[in-house]
Parts: C-alpha cells; structure tokens; sequence
C-alpha cells in the first residue's frame, strides 16, 4: 500500500493476482465493516491486527445468498510512516 493505494492483491486459493485498482483499501475495509454492521450486524465479523489495529479478516453477508466474502489481510506492508510500527 501506498498513499492509500493498494499495490498487490492476490487470491488465496492460487496465490494469482487480481486487479488492485478493484479492491479495497485499508480505509475502504473499514467502511465495508461500518456499513455492514448498520445494516446486518449479524452477517458481518471482523478481526483486527492486535498491534496496528488494521482488519486481518472481514466475513460479510452470505456468499451463498447474497454475493458476501471472506477477505483475508496477511502480509500486510505499509509504505505510511503512520502505519509502521517497530
């Protein structure tokens, strides 16, 4: 990520790349999870980095029903002096 953008997104089941210019950013994320706990509150779980407080994993809606997902934050690099901590 940088300036907000995210620079590498890749699925989990093959490890390819998607596009990054349609994914969400860290700041995005966090909307995601407002709006869905507004709206649905029960169809929506997040977990946060314990440290630097960032979503490691966001699970909305029901995949079978409504087009939800499971997206899943690892190896999270932040170029943000802000978002760095030693």
């Amino acid at each position: 990520m940088s300036g907000g953008a995210v620079l590498d997104v890749r699925r989990v089941s093959d490890g390819g790349l998607i596009d990054a210019s349609l994914w969400f950013t860290v700041d995005g994320l966090f909307n995601l999870i407002e709006s869905e706990f507004a709206t649905r509150p029960e169809l929506i779980d997040a977990e946060y980095h314990a440290v630097k407080g960032y979503p490691t994993s966001v699970t909305y809606g029901m995949p079978e029903v409504d087009a939800g997902a499971t997206i899943t934050i690892s190896e999270f690099k932040s170029t943000s002096p802000s978002l760095r901590r030693t």
